[in-house]
């Protein structure tokens, strides 16, 4: 999964798997998944002010297709880190692809080493067969 690139922000590492959302477009569902930092990782964010964990999601071009993909969330999505609500324009401007940022999560984020922080993300009303999400390390994300 390869995201556009901006001048704003750039993948240092991803943190988890990529984690899918299946299609609902009818009904609210739940998708839950751990975080959890090396001793490495924990260092380096309390180190450097500049590094960020975000979250990042688009929707899938389908197998075997190469292409850099836009940010993009769910219409409706609820975000929680730690059973904390994660306040974030998951939105971008209207009918304009790409205008959406990553959500920063790095405040709520747990910065101890193999310390299993939840993230659960609630989403509805999205009819991407492969959405999905990925965490990854960067430099420069804010939200």
């Amino acid at each position: 999964m390869v995201f556009k690139n901006s001048p704003f922000h750039g993948v240092i590492e991803p943190l988890t798997k990529v984690v899918e959302l299946p299609a609902m477009t009818n009904h609210r569902h739940t998708v839950a998944t751990q975080l959890t930092l090396n001793q490495d990782q924990v260092a380096r964010l309390r180190s450097d002010p500049s590094l960020r964990i975000c979250l990042f999601c688009a929707a899938d071009s389908g197998p075997g297709r190469y292409e850099q993909l836009d940010i993009s969330f769910p219409s409706q999505i609820e975000v929680k880190v730690n059973n904390d609500e994660v306040k974030a324009n998951f939105k971008g401007l209207k009918n304009k692809p790409g205008t959406t940022r990553p959500a920063d999560i790095t405040g709520f984020v747990r910065k101890t080493a193999n310390y299993d922080n939840s993230i659960s993300v609630t989403y509805a009303l999205t009819n991407k067969v492969r959405t999905k999400l990925l965490f990854p390390l960067f430099r420069g994300c804010r939200s």
